[in-house]
């Protein structure tokens, strides 16, 4: 779950958990953090710009996100037994409006910054409803 709110007409920050249990052949870890992102929709309507009868957006997405990772999983040289790592994220995606105030998106994302841990596959696809 994400919350977030339209700080402009055209571009959003949102905050949320992030959870994800991992599984490599008989290994298993369970990651936790958090993260925070933007978008800016520089197209809210490609119709207006190519009349091809094509409803959709094009937005731009930069996150931030900082997870918690198991240190023998990892194979990683620290003392503890869970160590941090932040990862930035960019990309775009398209929106499709589906009401009002809500939205199916497609969005790739690329790691700017991952580190060795193969958390990532690069392009990062999603897909996400808004609302």
């Amino acid at each position: 779950p994400i919350i977030g709110l339209w700080i402009l007409p055209r571009m959003n920050i949102a905050v949320g958990p992030n959870f994800r249990f991992y599984k490599v052949y008989s290994s298993k870890t369970t990651i936790y953090g958090g993260k925070a992102y933007s978008e800016f929709l520089f197209i809210q309507d490609l119709d207006n710009v190519l009349p091809i009868g094509v409803h959709l957006g094009l937005f731009t997405h930069v996150e931030y996100e900082l997870l918690s990772l198991d240190t023998d999983f990892f194979q990683a040289n620290y003392d503890s037994d869970r160590f941090l790592t932040n990862t930035v994220l960019a990309g775009g995606g398209i929106r499709q409006q589906i009401g009002k105030r809500s939205s199916l998106n497609l969005t790739f994302l690329w790691a700017l910054n991952d580190a060795d841990y193969g958390i990532y596959g690069n392009p990062e696809i999603r897909v996400s409803f808004m609302f």
